[in-house]
C-alpha cells in the first residue's frame, strides 16, 4: 500500500451505498434486546481486513471498530441463510 492510498479493507462510500440495499434488515428486539449488534459496513470492514491479511479472527485490531472475531461470524452466519448477496449483479 502506498502512502495516500485508503486501504483495501475500508469500503468507499460509493461501495457501500450498493452493498447496503443487499444486506437483510435485522428487527430489533426491544424485550430482550441481547448485547448491541455491530455496524455492518465495519463488520465488512473486518471480514475484508482478515481476507487480506490471512490474520486469524481474534487478532483483528481494535482500531477497526469491531470488537471481537465472534461479532463476525455472528454476521457471516446471519447472512448465510439469506443467500441475497447471491443475487448481486
Amino acid at each position: 500500500m502506498r502512502k495516500g492510498e485508503q486501504p483495501p479493507w475500508l469500503v468507499p462510500d460509493g461501495l457501500w451505498q450498493r452493498i447496503d440495499p443487499l444486506l437483510p434488515t435485522i428487527e430489533c428486539r426491544y424485550r430482550n434486546p441481547g448485547r448491541k449488534r455491530i455496524d455492518d459496513r465495519k463488520a465488512l470492514c473486518g471480514i475484508l481486513f482478515v481476507l487480506y491479511t490471512a490474520i486469524p479472527w481474534e487478532f483483528l485490531p481494535q482500531e477497526l471498530g469491531v470488537r471481537l472475531g465472534d461479532d463476525l461470524l455472528e454476521t457471516i452466519a446471519r447472512l448465510e441463510p439469506s443467500r441475497r448477496l447471491e443475487a448481486a449483479p
